[in-house]
């Protein structure tokens, strides 16, 4: 039984002592009954992709199996033709076979090595880099605007805009009448 049905029946047992609450508990239920079916396609193919991965990795550890033996066997066969040697029909025809079975282990590895599980909610997004060429790029093809400008236009702060461009060299530490003080 689910917990939601396990609740639902205390409550029915206790109804006849309505005033309202019963009714509120019942609506909260329902609520919460949504969220979860809502979620529960999400939290399914999450599963699944998991399951999948777990199922790649599992035949991917048997292959590798198969491929270290019959490439032992294969180092096995070569360790026995001495240099200089011909090789006969038959262990050039072996050679090939299994030159022929770690291929083909090879390709199944390919196809069933684990791709990566999207879970978009799980991991909040990256930030952009707060240097990035287009505002380099931007910044130095407008050197002469006025910093609040360039400001609204980039999205951020005048401060900001002002120490990228003494970053970039395009500003000045000082102003035109440099540091004196005022009186």
């Amino acid at each position: 039984m689910s917990l939601v049905k396990i609740i639902e029946d205390a409550l029915q047992a206790y109804a006849q002592e309505d005033d309202g609450r019963h009714q509120a508990v019942m609506d909260e239920l329902s609520s919460i009954k949504e969220l979860i079916m809502a979620l529960a396609p999400e939290v399914q193919a999450l599963h699944d992709a998991v399951a999948a991965q777990g199922t790649a990795i599992a035949d991917v550890t048997a292959e590798v199996t198969t491929l270290e033996g019959t490439v032992t066997a294969l180092q096995t066969q070569l360790a026995g033709v001495t240099a200089g040697a011909p090789i006969d029909a038959e262990d050039l025809a072996e050679i090939v076979a299994q030159t022929n079975v770690i291929s083909a282990s090879i390709q199944t590895i390919k196809s069933v090595m684990p791709t990566t599980i999207w879970t978009p909610g799980l991991y909040p997004p990256r930030r952009p880099a707060w240097f990035t060429d287009e505002r380099t790029n931007f910044l130095r093809a407008n050197p002469t605007v006025d910093p609040i400008l360039l400001a609204q236009s980039l999205g951020h702060t005048e401060r900001f805009v002002i120490m990228y461009q003494r970053k970039l060299g395009i500003r000045k530490l000082t102003s035109s009448n440099g540091n004196r003080r005022r009186r």
